[in-house]
């Protein structure tokens, strides 16, 4: 992004002008911050420490770090799920993140206004696609494309009604679709 001093188009008037910095200058200064939590009493090993380095600072997808880490093809998968259980793996890769976020002056509320102002843009030249793709960063930021999840709990009164509908004739269940809830007893509750 170039540096502008000129307002956007905006409310709020002229925004200010922020430096990137390269990565090889983003990583020296990650480098040289302090961590916040020792790792002493329990230290990770090498390929614990490589896995969330890469994951952390280099931004490698957790796949791909297992590998650079030297952790082998077969069974990673399983590997994998027990790395992003463990803690102080956990809490590595948000220190190593941390830091790469302080060092390259980067928080979410620059990324959002950097996005939101890409949407302007291309609202400006007329580019619905553009827009909906800044729309759909923005959302995945904020955690609105979380999966619902549902419970069905079914009771053992449940199940007995279940096998009273399979043993009813056509005549009944067309009574039952026609409203007639007298072809069938039972009941049920909605859970939260």
């Amino acid at each position: 992004m170039a540096n502008n001093t000129k307002g956007s188009g905006r409310k709020g008037g002229p925004k200010p002008a922020f430096r990137t910095r390269t990565v090889a200058e983003a990583r020296a200064i990650a480098d040289a911050l302090p961590s916040k939590i020792s790792y002493a009493d329990k230290p990770l090993s090498e390929k614990q420490r490589a896995f969330a380095e890469n994951v952390g600072m280099h931004g490698m997808t957790q796949k791909a770090a297992a590998f650079a880490a030297g952790y082998g093809v077969s069974g990673v998968s399983t590997v994998i799920s027990r790395l992003v259980r463990m803690p102080r793996v956990v809490q590595y890769i948000r220190d190593e993140q941390e830091k790469l976020a302080v060092a390259s002056s980067m928080t979410k509320k620059k990324v959002l206004d950097g996005i939101l102002e890409a949407i302007d843009m291309a609202r400006t030249q007329s580019e619905p696609l553009t827009m909906i793709t800044g729309w759909r960063d923005i959302g995945k930021m904020c955690g609105f494309f979380e999966p619902t999840r549902h419970k069905l709990e079914i009771s053992v009164q449940g199940e007995v009604v279940i096998q009273r509908l399979q043993a009813l004739d056509d005549d009944m269940l067309l009574q039952l679709a026609e409203g007639n809830l007298g072809a069938l007893e039972g009941e049920f509750s909605v859970l939260p």
